[in-house]
C-alpha cells in the first residue's frame, strides 16, 4: 500500500511540474508576460489537485478493502476538511503581506507571485491531507486483522 502510495503521489508531482514546465515555456515564446506566468502556475494548480484526487480514488479502490460505515466516514471527511482549511488560512496568512503590497504597490506586482506558490503548494497536497484520516484507519485496521481486510 504504501509503494503504491509512493508511486501515486511521484506521478501526481511529475505530471503538474511538467504542465508548470510547459505552461512557463508558453508564456515566454508568446510573450505573455506576468499574467501567463500566473496562468501556468494556476494550471499547475489544477493540474496536481486533479490527479490528486483521481489517484487517492484509484489507491482506495485497490487497496480498501472493507469499506466504513457513514457514521465513520462522517467523522473521517469532517477532521480532514477542517485540518486542510487550517492549512490554507496559515498559509494565507503568512503570505498576506506579500499580496497586499502587490495589489498596493505596482512595482511590487511580481511579489504576487511568490505569494501564490504556497497557496498552490497547499491546494496541491489538498486530496492527500483530506484522504489521510483514510489511510490512517485503513493501517490500523490492517495492523489488527490483516486477514480480515483480505
Amino acid at each position: 500500500a504504501a509503494h503504491s502510495r509512493f508511486i501515486a503521489v511521484a506521478v501526481q508531482s511529475l505530471a503538474a511540474r511538467a504542465v508548470l514546465a510547459g505552461g512557463i515555456a508558453w508564456a515566454l515564446l508568446t510573450d505573455q508576460g506576468l499574467p501567463g506566468l500566473l496562468l501556468a502556475s494556476f494550471a499547475d494548480a489544477g493540474v496536481a489537485v486533479l490527479l490528486g484526487v483521481v489517484l487517492c480514488r484509484q489507491h482506495l479502490l485497490r487497496e480498501a478493502r472493507r469499506p466504513t460505515d457513514r457514521a465513520q466516514t462522517r467523522e473521517l471527511w469532517a477532521y480532514s476538511w477542517r485540518n486542510q482549511l487550517s492549512a490554507l488560512g496559515f498559509v494565507a496568512q503568512r503570505e498576506l503581506d506579500v499580496v497586499i503590497a502587490g495589489v498596493m504597490l505596482s512595482t511590487a506586482a511580481l511579489a504576487s507571485v511568490s505569494a501564490a506558490a504556497p497557496l498552490v503548494a497547499a491546494a496541491c497536497l489538498a486530496p492527500t491531507v483530506l484522504l489521510t484520516p483514510v489511510f490512517t484507519s485503513l493501517s490500523v485496521q490492517a495492523g489488527r486483522d490483516p486477514a480480515g481486510l483480505a
